[in-house]
């Protein structure tokens, strides 16, 4: 029976929120073997004409408004209106900037029709996921030619840190099915 982790010299990107985004670029341009997206930040549809998040922080920003401006984001991007109750609070408050910075990227990007991506790809979603972010993952599913849509039950945007063995074990069967030949 193969191992479920992978050998040393597989290249296995995973990505998770702007994270995904940027492992999807990055799996276009350069050579991997697997690819693992949970909820990749993609706008998609109607969702692309509801942008300006980055805009409505900046705004915050500019009044010194530090934290109005992250609880803004985990809001619209992830739902969740609890995040002062987070372990990562307040510290997150630092990153609003680079927040902001990357909004604006997610804003811009357009997702293709027909991505350039050889690897197989796991892609990851949360039952309770962001409706913006689902829909993100089922077009990337539908744009991608070799991939595995997963939709995690009872699991929201966070699943990496909340439900983190569930995602894992959903990561390790991908690996163990898609291994390089």
């Amino acid at each position: 029976m193969p191992s479920s982790t992978p050998s040393t010299g597989d290249r296995v990107l995973f990505g998770h929120s702007s994270g995904g985004l940027v492992a999807l670029e990055a799996a276009r341009r350069a050579s991997v073997d697997r690819l693992i997206l949970y909820e990749p930040a993609i706008l998609v549809g109607e969702h692309r004409k509801d942008t300006g998040l980055a805009a409505r922080m900046q705004e915050f920003l500019d009044e010194g408004e530090r934290e109005e401006a992250v609880k803004l984001y985990f809001r619209v991007a992830d739902g969740t209106d609890d995040v002062e109750q987070w372990p990562i609070w307040p510290d997150c408050v630092a990153l609003v900037e680079t927040m902001v910075r990357e909004n604006r990227a997610i804003e811009a990007y357009c997702l293709d029709d027909d991505l350039d991506v050889s690897a197989p790809a796991l892609l990851l979603t949360g039952e309770e996921g962001p409706e913006h972010l689902r829909a993100a993952t089922q077009a990337l599913d539908d744009a991608l030619d070799d991939s595995r849509l997963v939709e995690l039950d009872g699991v929201g945007h966070g699943g990496i840190s909340r439900a983190p063995e569930l995602v894992a074990n959903e990561v390790r069967s991908f690996l163990r099915e898609t291994r390089p030949s």
